[in-house]
Parts: C-alpha cells; structure tokens; sequence
C-alpha cells in the first residue's frame, strides 16, 4: 500500500507529464520551421507514452479510477482534504 505521500507523488508526476503534453502540443502548433515542429512532435510521442505508462501504474494501484465518475470525485474529495491537512500541520 502506498502512503499519500507517494501518492501525492504519483498524482504530482501525472499532472506535470499532462502539462508538459499541452505545452508541447502548442508548440508544435505554433511553431515556425519544420525541423521546430518535428522536434515538438517526437517529444510529445514520447510524454504521451510516459503519462500512459503513469495512469496505467496509478489505475493498477486503485488510484485513477477513471471510468467510475464516482470513485474519481471521492477521491479528488478525499486528496483535497488530505492537502488540507497537510498545510495546516
């Protein structure tokens, strides 16, 4: 069982791979040379595939139940909280 430290942790690395495809989809979109987008391109292949493999882990795990809408707000509920907790110790 993970502590919510490392889970924390797992959520944290998931949401950063998330922001980084974003920014690399804009600047593949914007960008002004070829070789520019190319490179945008393959760095966004390779940041979908690890922010894949990051969900696969945390739904094995229990913590990204993302086809049980339910599940998924309770524990966005109970992360909340926990963070809550943590700023107030």
């Amino acid at each position: 069982m993970l502590t919510r430290e490392e889970r924390h942790v797992l959520q944290g690395i998931n949401l950063s791979a998330k922001q980084i495809i974003w920014g690399a989809t804009g600047g593949a979109i914007e960008s002004a040379t070829p070789v520019v987008r190319e490179t945008f391109l393959r760095q966004l292949g390779e940041w979908l595939g690890f922010q894949g493999e990051v969900f696969h882990a945390m739904s094995k795990l229990g913590l990204y139940p993302a086809y049980d809408l339910k599940t998924l707000l309770q524990g966005d509920v109970k992360l909340a909280k926990e963070t809550l907790e943590a700023r107030e110790a």
